[in-house]
């Protein structure tokens, strides 16, 4: 069996273990009213699949990608320019020591208070939180070039365009990836977190928070498995990204 196989069989036995014990311990043990069997948990997210949820989850979906890329937008070129450039690195250093220990969602008053419960308030919380793992992974990249590549780039006569694309870049391309994953995991926390404490009309969130508040429990499970799902759809992109571009995004100049 190839490796490709395996990669994915191992991980969906053990799902189906997992779910099998649990489906089977509902069998023998009588639940509470609030938990329920992997089954009965299948049967509510099918049952939901209606054009509001589809709206809700398309609502998510465009402010979790929203916010990512803007994160990915400002923090892939200032981490680099922070790592390369020492005065830059000084000037920003305490502002990020800062920001990245304090807990963002914190921050959502303050954008409403600018914003309005708008989605430009829910996106910008979602692209800040989402921003500094981002700029932490580039930075320690692109600080972690071994010096010497770059030096024997410039003997060979390596312009500073040719030693970015060639020599920087791809030394800190798994780093890099390392950050937007966990970026992309970020949004979508902080994108629940949004879409409740900032009181969004519509998405996902606001489909949890109706349906735990009207004890529904049916539609509280399916939107989190619609949460899930969406999660793992944009985490199986990027690593398709990452296996179709290898000398890109994993196998560059060592670092």
């Amino acid at each position: 069996m190839s490796d490709s196989v395996l990669r994915w069989t191992r991980p969906l036995a053990a799902l189906v273990v997992i779910f099998g014990l649990w489906q089977l311990a509902g069998r023998v043990w009588t639940f509470p009213g609030y938990l329920f069997t992997p089954g009965e948990i299948a049967r509510a997210w099918f049952a939901s699949l209606d054009p509001e949820t589809g709206s809700a989850v398309l609502a998510t979906t465009l402010r979790a990608v929203a916010g990512f890329l803007i994160a990915t937008a400002v923090a892939l070129p200032v981490a680099t320019v922070a790592a390369l450039v020492r005065p830059v690195e000084r000037i920003l250093e305490p502002y990020i020591g800062f920001f990245f220990a304090l807990p963002k969602i914190s921050l959502l008053p303050l954008l409403v208070v600018w914003l309005g419960y708008s989605d430009s308030a829910r996106i910008t919380m979602i692209a800040v939180s989402a921003f500094f793992p981002i700029f932490v992974y580039m930075f320690a990249g692109v600080r972690g070039i071994n010096p010497g590549y770059l030096k024997v780039a410039s003997n060979v006569g390596a312009s500073r365009r040719e030693r970015f694309l060639h020599v920087v870049l791809p030394a800190v391309a798994p780093m890099a990836m390392a950050g937007v994953r966990i970026g992309v995991a970020i949004s979508l926390i902080v994108t629940f977190a949004a879409e409740v404490v900032g009181q969004s009309p519509n998405g996902l969130g606001r489909l949890i928070q109706d349906g735990f508040s009207a004890l529904d429990y049916d539609q509280m499970y399916a939107g989190i498995v619609m949460f899930a799902l969406i999660g793992l759809g944009l985490d199986m992109l990027l690593r398709l990204m990452t296996r179709r571009s290898p000398g890109l995004w994993g196998e560059g100049v060592p670092a």
